[in-house]
């Protein structure tokens, strides 16, 4: 006889919005209470917790969200659970991050995005001079300087688009074959505002329409299936928009929803993460799709 199998375990992935270690890092935070800066359950925990009390049963969960990490990242982490736990995935939640980010081949620590070359960082010095140093100390400076004055030209854009949507798709079919459910939700946009005037970049922010524009040339046919899938969060109007979460926060808070860190008034900070009820949020986002559709 055939043994049943147990459908009993949750896997997400993502990067800080996900990770269950994260912890603000902003200017001044070594004097603000650590109840503001971490703490709080992720959205994969509430998530989870929702799950056990509407099935009244168990469900473990697999947090793979690493702070600072890429879309590649979350790629390698999802074959590396998969290959081990694939009988027993129920669910795979996956948080989206930005396409610019990028890990080092021989460190698997080393995360950097070409945002540190962008004008008008919002890092703190500490954690700008600190990442400055792994990459001058592990060969990774000169390239993502490279990388971030290639800004001025769509090639990269588009190339990087196509290989995001192309693995998302992928990976969707690759659950559906062996009955898992997956979700996938761009938190973070794809390709931020950053301009890169200052290392011969782009002069421009990137507008929603030419990112929209970039992700469809990339691979018409992921994007296609993208945008008529259960399986993704924020599509509108049949592909006109992929909403991130990000997008929506200036929203909530001209609504009287704080839900970043940055929005607390007794401790000012410039920490755009999502506070105590921002994952909140992002964990009835998932939930409420993934009952509606599941």
């Amino acid at each position: 006889m055939r043994k049943t199998l147990r459908k009993d375990t949750i896997l997400a992935l993502g990067c800080s919005y996900t990770d269950q270690s994260f912890e603000a890092k902003f200017a001044g935070s070594e004097n603000v209470p650590r109840n503001v800066k971490t703490g709080w359950p992720m959205w994969p925990q509430l998530f989870q917790e929702k799950m056990i009390e509407r099935d009244k049963k168990r469900y473990y969960l697999i947090n793979a969200g690493k702070s600072g990490t890429s879309m590649e990242y979350a790629s390698r982490m999802f074959f590396s659970n998969w290959v081990k736990n694939k009988d027993r995935l129920k669910v795979v939640l996956w948080g989206g991050t930005g396409y610019l980010r990028m890990d080092h081949f021989a460190h698997d620590w080393l995360h950097v995005s070409i945002n540190h070359f962008g004008d008008n960082s919002k890092f703190t010095s500490s954690h700008f001079n600190q990442t400055e140093h792994l990459m001058k100390k592990h060969g990774m400076e000169e390239y993502v300087k490279y990388s971030a004055s290639r800004t001025i030209n769509k090639e990269m854009y588009v190339r990087q688009c196509k290989i995001n949507l192309e693995k998302i798709v992928t990976i969707r079919d690759l659950c559906q074959a062996h009955g898992v459910d997956f979700i996938y939700y761009p938190i973070l946009s794809p390709y931020d505002s950053k301009t890169y005037k200052g290392v011969g970049g782009r002069e421009q922010g990137m507008s929603t329409e030419l990112q929209l524009q970039y992700l469809y040339e990339a691979s018409p046919e992921a994007w296609e299936e993208i945008c008529h899938s259960k399986n993704f969060i924020g599509i509108i109007n049949h592909g006109f928009n992929w909403q991130h979460w990000a997008a929506k926060v200036n929203y909530y808070h001209s609504n009287g929803i704080d839900c970043l860190i940055e929005h607390n008034k007794e401790y000012p900070n410039n920490d755009t993460h999502p506070n105590k009820k921002g994952q909140e949020m992002i964990a009835e986002e998932f939930w409420s799709h993934y009952e509606k559709n599941f």
